[in-house]
């Protein structure tokens, strides 16, 4: 029990930015969907976070845990240890074998041994500035790799929930209704076109 218990001590500041950042997109998609409509466009957006597979749910949620993971080892300076290796370790593996298609988990392999690497300069760099030089420059450093680092893996993905909206227009996920929904207005025409003739 002792383990466990500081296994989330370890991983406090982790938790404390994933619920933060849950709470932010909580808040964001609440004012987002205010007055929401069938009809406005918007609502597409919504639609592909609607009859997700599990594979995609996990993958959305690994990849913003592992996000949330790099903002908060870089903002609270943790050093890291073996907890945050395996914590780590098993978001990235979930979300490296939930990425749809070969090509996508490669890349997604490759960016999560880059940010991992990464983090490991950063921990250098960091532990250097603390306990040699307090070169102010070390820290200018160590907030721009940090940012980059963060920002790389948001671009991905980002650019993967695209993928999967992509995908889920191709597959007939998204814009179905509106398939319907022409189909029953152009019933209707041809019904009062032929009441018209009538």
């Amino acid at each position: 029990m002792d383990s466990v218990w500081n296994a989330v001590i370890d991983l406090r500041p982790v938790i404390l930015v994933s619920v933060l950042a849950g709470a932010i997109l909580l808040v964001v998609a609440y004012a987002f969907s205010e007055d929401l409509d069938w009809t406005r466009r918007r609502m597409k957006i919504f639609g592909a976070f609607f009859g997700l597979r599990a594979g995609d749910a996990l993958w959305l949620s690994a990849g913003l845990l592992r996000i949330s993971f790099v903002v908060a080892i870089v903002a609270f300076c943790v050093r890291m240890e073996m907890i945050h290796m395996v914590f780590y370790a098993a978001t990235a593996g979930l979300s490296v074998i939930f990425t749809t298609g070969v090509k996508n988990s490669l890349l997604d392999l490759v960016n999560t041994v880059v940010a991992y690497a990464a983090l490991t300069v950063l921990n250098i760099i960091f532990g250097y500035y603390r306990d040699v030089n307090g070169d102010p420059y070390l820290l200018a450093i160590y907030c721009l790799l940090g940012v980059f680092v963060a920002l790389y893996l948001l671009y991905f993905y980002i650019r993967g929930i695209g993928e999967l909206m992509l995908h889920k227009i191709a597959s007939g996920g998204l814009g179905s209704d509106d398939a319907r929904g022409g189909t029953r207005d152009g019933a209707r025409d041809d019904t009062d076109a032929k009441g018209e003739n009538t």
